[in-house]
């Protein structure tokens, strides 16, 4: 790691400042599709160009987990549903046993995909001026759905086309048969 050393000199009292030079743990596609294994430990993944980061903590054989944190600086009291003194969301639906995430194009939302071995193992989008989520997969009006309630499921973001807007993801019923699906939604 590099780091920049600055001194400075206050009423005869010399302070030297280390600043170090993090690296980010970054998504290697230019779509931002971040697709999770058991790496141990915890990441924290910067949004690109954005104001939020997603923290990611890595429980091995209890799965991944994860929060989104509203990372730089608010400048004010409050940011939509923001406050300085509450910059942590998490919300057991979407946080628990991930298996990948991506950012939208637009920086407003970030589609999380779940597994249902200790999560929900939906899509959901999260509005995250607002701290809304959604699930967009599987509903009710879904052929899938009743298969996945009655097995389980895991649900798997695949890539991310921000030139025709959708996502691509593919879910998988936890059980022998490991009968799978995929599907593409229109992103925000």
């Amino acid at each position: 790691m590099a780091c920049k050393n600055f001194l400075f000199l206050i009423e005869g009292t010399v302070i030297l400042l280390l600043l170090r030079q993090t690296s980010w743990a970054q998504p290697a596609q230019r779509d931002y599709v971040v697709t999770l294994g058991d790496r141990g430990g915890q990441e924290l993944f910067k949004q690109p160009g954005g104001r939020y980061a997603v923290m990611v903590f890595y429980e091995h054989a209890l799965g991944n987990y994860c929060g989104v944190i509203y990372y730089d600086n608010m400048g004010l009291p409050e940011d939509g549903n923001w406050r300085l003194e509450d910059r942590f969301w998490q919300d057991r639906t979407w946080a628990s046993d991930v298996t990948g995430f991506c950012w939208s194009p637009s920086g407003r939302y970030l589609y999380i995909s779940t597994a249902e071995v200790y999560g929900d193992g939906g899509l959901f989008r999260l509005d995250l001026l607002h701290r809304k989520s959604k699930l967009l997969f599987p509903t009710k009006s879904d052929p899938f759905y009743t298969l996945a309630k009655k097995h389980g499921v895991m649900t798997e973001i695949q890539n991310l086309d921000s030139t025709d807007h959708r996502l691509r993801f593919t879910a998988t019923l936890i059980d022998d048969s490991s009968k799978q699906v995929s599907r593409e939604i229109e992103i925000k």
